[in-house]
């Protein structure tokens, strides 16, 4: 009987000790993106809910809580403005980990883990950026049209473009 009620404790104290591992030891609630770009100095804004979490200038990085949405902002005297937003991804092998990590609570620390972000992360593939330069000539270019209307009176109008 001692020896059950000995078990039933230790894999109390464990299961207190082990929920939320991934939270509590892995310590990734935030995750550094390397950010690069052509042409370097691109201003890069972090966004979330309008507000700014970070700010760089690439070559750099950001680090970022893994939770939330998160849109990009990159912008640089003459070129056009570019955003990207990342969506944080669950990831199969910490939600694993954290699963067979939590089995003896009763999966609270898996419930834990996934509330926090631990098991998510930012796909890579968006951060390099290509800036697309704007042209001096843009707004700046006329087009000129010579119109005459002809009309003949008979209830058709006939536009003719020089």
């Amino acid at each position: 009987m001692k020896a059950s009620v000995r078990t039933i404790l230790i894999i109390i104290i464990l299961g207190a000790f082990n929920s939320a591992c991934l939270s509590i030891f892995y310590f990734p609630l935030y995750q550094s993106l390397d950010l690069s770009g052509v042409p370097e100095g691109v201003q890069v804004t972090a966004l979330a809910n309008g507000e700014v979490l970070d700010e760089t200038v690439t070559p750099g990085s950001l680090s970022l809580r893994k939770m939330t949405s998160i849109s990009l902002l990159f912008q640089k005297e003459g070129f056009y403005d570019r955003s990207v937003i990342l969506e944080p991804e669950p990831s199969n092998g910490m939600i694993w980990l954290s699963f067979l990590v939590s089995m003896p609570t009763m999966f609270i620390g898996l419930f834990i883990d996934l509330g926090s972000g631990a098991v998510h992360s930012y796909p890579d593939e968006n951060l390099k950026i290509e800036m697309i330069p704007v042209s001096e000539s843009v707004g700046s270019r006329s087009l000129w049209l010579t119109v005459r209307i002809e009309n003949d009176y008979n209830g058709s109008v006939r536009i003719v473009i020089q």
